[in-house]
């Protein structure tokens, strides 16, 4: 109800009162707002337009919009953007700073719309310059201005003009430099644009499923995935130019692109068929995009903290080495010069070791990980960057909320809402209040004001407040001030807001924190992605990290496997050395005792030296499966807390329920229609309030009535004053009358006298002077009613000259002309009256007695 909340934005309730000295007021602008602001239940509402019979009788077309937007491509050098929602301004980090409010008007560069589905509503306003009207949904048609003109954005957008000056333009004028523009007066033949040709993408296709995460991933910046995608889009192409006719008072279409509502059905039944869409209308509390509920605040999505690395089995083989060479026994260090052993044979003794199986030992290692672990790990991992972060001011983010509500207070983000509300003003056909006006209701106020205290003698300065108060309790300048509310409010009255417009204001908002924020030393959000891949390469991280694997790495059954083969080695060795003790028998076993332990523990010194782990190669063997990038998007999902709807992520896939509209737009034959079918809506939310449904009560807009409302108020003052002046001229023309009449007595007292004497009553002199005031009458108003009947046609001419149309005249009905005349014969017979009488009471002896 847009009437409803600018009727609420004045002064809070008892705020015109004098505020007592030391108190401060609580004035209620969120409240008034969201008061003024319901979710209608438009699917009851649509139901009962499908219903009603009533509808059509008033209406030329219900029109139901559903808040898709089709995602539409084209191709330039080589490169696919995004025309429609448009990313030229935002992906070039375009905005317009408190300073340089130039190309607010600008930030939009959205060149494309929906034409309405009752072609009466348009066509007949419009020349086809070349080709045809839309007759299939992947067809569009180009709305030249009335001058024959288009924007160079939508040039651009066509791909006639190189898009690379406009993204040089942009950054030049981002980056504080001067914008070199280049002069260009480029002429086009209307067949130039036929057969201009884009690509369709369906927003449900920008999602692809990640079964180890249970989610679906944005592509949207991946290039190869979309030059893919945009590659197999559907076709639209341009059909026909069109221009309004010359006696078109008011063309229905913007300038630029439009697509007819027939290609949004269309999306919507492709949605409907991705996996996506079904799966999302299944899953009525879930988010399927993120794996989350609906409603729910942060993180609470639980994985596998294992899947984040991966073990290369033929890395790992190199980590653990072992070389059974090292460990044979050199018996020639074994001194036997004492001794005789010439009749013992040692040729046969030889220690070789079995090789060693490294495949087998690495089915040995296990990587386990407990949830506990995993969420200790990140919130170890989240508070060492957080204390990271807090380096640099603009990363410490623990200040990113006052520094937003700093911002928010500042003038700059004042005047970009002021300038894009002003815009949006523009577009919605409402008058600005400009500067200039405002400043002269305040000169006019404080003029009446000065006036006042002069009268009243108030002269202190320092009670200059308190006089204030008192002139503004005076109802002279309450009703001035009204008056200029009227005024601003009347300009306002066709005021409306789209969601795209909100998203544009909320993008320039961004971007201007940024810059606001990188001039101050703010915390900015763009810098999370880089601050945190840097983050990612410090000791500190990989620290973290390298703690977490290790502890996740099982190495217990590899421990036990090692030793059970060593103990095989062993028993090999021992075997061996026992068959050397028994050949060589106690004689010699004396002697070399200490030689032979001497072999024995070099021996096992080689055996443990023939193990050897390779650290490097461990670290080479355990990879981790994502990429910095990767991990930094996953810890910004993970971080998130941003909340999204059932309806809203329906919405983004590009699927709405036809039943579901989200906004209604009537358009009705003719102003009595219109008040019919603002009767039928009061009559329903009657019945709905009656039958205690009150969430199906509707709040609407009527544009054309609270726009009419005011200019009818302003209508009604001016008759009232032209039928108080014209009241008091035909006092003053009855009372002329009566003292004309008054003279013509005095001046024939000769004649009443002798007509008096020759026999005349009292009543024939009276009949005589009635008479002469019926002629006046009479003669005034046929004069008065045939003037006005001529003067009729040349206002008629002007009237046809400045409103370019002959559907309006002005007409004087012979009903009215009549009673005119007749009005005019009443008042001047009421004038003559008394100067009648005088005459038929007056003496003829007398009377001939005057000469």
């Amino acid at each position: 109800d847009l009437s409803s909340f600018l009727e609420g934005r004045g002064a809070s309730a008892g705020e015109e009162e004098q505020k007592p000295e030391g108190d401060v007021r609580e004035r209620q602008i969120a409240g008034t707002m969201f008061s003024s602001t319901t979710a209608n239940d438009l699917v009851s509402l649509k139901e009962y337009f499908d219903k009603s019979t009533e509808i059509p009788q008033y209406a030329k077309s219900v029109e139901y919009n559903y808040s898709i937007s089709p995602q539409i491509y084209s191709e330039f050098n080589g490169e696919v953007r995004r025309v429609n929602p448009s990313s030229t301004m935002s992906s070039m980090g375009f905005s317009v700073s408190s300073n340089s409010s130039l190309l607010s008007s600008f930030n939009s560069s959205d060149v494309f719309y929906t034409l309405p589905r009752e072609a009466g509503l348009y066509q007949s306003q419009y020349d086809v310059k070349a080709g045809h009207w839309p007759q299939n949904c992947n067809e569009l048609v180009l709305v030249v201005s009335p001058f024959g003109s288009i924007t160079d954005i939508t040039l651009y957008t066509l791909g006639l003009k190189d898009s690379s000056e406009l993204d040089e333009m942009v950054t030049s004028f981002s980056q504080g430099k001067e914008v070199d523009i280049k002069p260009s007066h480029k002429v086009f033949d209307y067949e130039d644009f036929l057969g201009i040709t884009f690509r369709l993408v369906n927003s449900a296709d920008y999602y692809t499923y990640d079964p180890e995460y249970n989610v679906y991933a944005d592509r949207t910046n991946d290039k190869d995935y979309m030059r893919k995608l945009v590659a197999n889009g559907e076709e639209l192409k341009i059909v026909g130019v069109v221009m309004a006719k010359e006696d078109a008072s008011i063309a229905m279409l913007e300038t630029g692109l439009h697509y007819p509502c027939e290609l949004i059905d269309h999306i919507i039944e492709s949605s409907q068929e991705r996996e996506i869409v079904q799966k999302q209308i299944v899953s009525v509390r879930t988010d399927v995009i993120t794996n989350k509920e609906f409603g729910t605040e942060g993180s609470d999505t639980t994985f596998d903290m294992s899947s984040l690395f991966a073990i290369d089995t033929e890395a790992m083989s190199q980590v653990f080495q072992f070389d059974p060479n090292k460990i044979n026994i050199d018996f020639g260090a074994l001194k036997f010069d004492n001794i005789d052993l010439t009749d013992i044979d040692l040729t046969d003794i030889e220690i070789k070791m079995p090789e060693l199986n490294v495949a087998d030992l690495l089915q040995k290692v296990k990587v386990n990980i407990t949830q506990e672990e995993m969420e200790a790990a990140f919130s170890t991992l989240i508070s060492d960057y957080l204390q990271y972060a807090a380096a640099d001011p603009a990363t410490d983010y623990r200040k990113l909320p006052a520094a937003l509500e700093e911002y928010f207070r500042t003038d700059r983000a004042g005047t970009i809402l002021l300038t894009h509300l002003q815009d949006l003003l523009q577009r919605s056909g409402a008058s600005v209040v400009t500067p200039a006006q405002l400043e002269q209701i305040i000169v006019s106020v404080m003029s009446d004001f000065q006036a006042f205290a002069m009268e009243n003698g108030m002269t202190d300065p320092e009670q200059i407040g308190e006089y204030l108060a008192q002139y503004l309790a005076q109802p002279q300048a309450q009703a001035k001030i009204l008056e200029s509310v009227n005024t601003i409010v009347t300009q306002l009255s066709g005021f409306t807001v789209s969601r795209e417009d909100l998203q544009g204001i909320g993008n320039e908002l961004l971007e201007d924190y940024r810059q606001y924020a990188e001039a101050q030393s703010l915390p900015q959000v763009s810098a999370f992605g880089d601050s945190f891949a840097a983050y990612m390469n410090t000791d500190s991280a990989r620290k973290i990290l390298s703690d977490t694997v290790y502890r996740a790495v099982d190495t217990s059954e590899l421990q036990k496997e090692i030793t059970k083969t060593y103990q095989g080695y062993s028993t090999v060795f021992m075997t061996e050395v026992t068959k050397l003790m028994n050949r060589v028998g106690a004689k010699i076993m004396g002697s070399i005792s200490s030689q032979l332990q001497d072999v024995l523990s070099r021996s096992m010194m080689n055996m443990m030296n023939a193990f050897h782990v390779d650290t490097d190669a461990f670290t080479r063997a355990i990879q981790f499966s994502m990429t910095e990038e990767q991990l930094s998007g996953l810890m910004s999902s993970m971080m998130s807390t941003e909340r999204t709807t059932y309806e809203t992520n329906l919405r983004i896939l590009g699927y709405a329920d036809s039943a579901r509209p989200t906004t209604i737009t009537i358009y009705p034959r003719d102003f009595e229609s219109k008040a019919e079918i603002t009767s039928l809506l009061n009559a329903y939310n009657e019945r709905m309030e009656s039958s205690g449904q009150k969430e199906k009560v509707i709040r609407y807009t009527d544009v054309v009535g609270t726009m009419m409302t005011s200019v009818t108020d302003i209508i009604n003052a001016i008759s009232y004053v032209l039928i108080a002046f014209v009241a008091i001229s035909l006092v003053v023309s009855s009372i002329m009358i009566g003292v004309i009449t008054y003279i013509s007595v005095l001046e024939r007292n000769k004649e009443i006298g002798i007509l008096r004497a020759i026999g005349a009553s009292k009543r024939n002199i009276s009949n005589v002077f009635n008479a002469e005031t019926f002629i006046i009458g009479i003669l005034a108003g046929v004069i008065g009613v045939t003037v006005s009947a001529l003067l009729l046609i040349p206002g008629n001419a002007l009237i046809h000259s400045l409103t370019d149309s002959t559907d309006i005249n002005a007409v004087l009905p012979v009903p009215a002309a009549l009673i005119l005349i007749v009005l005019s014969v009443c008042l001047t017979m009421l004038g003559g009256i008394l100067p009648s009488r005088k005459a038929a009471r007056m003496d003829p002896v007398t009377a001939l007695r005057t000469e």
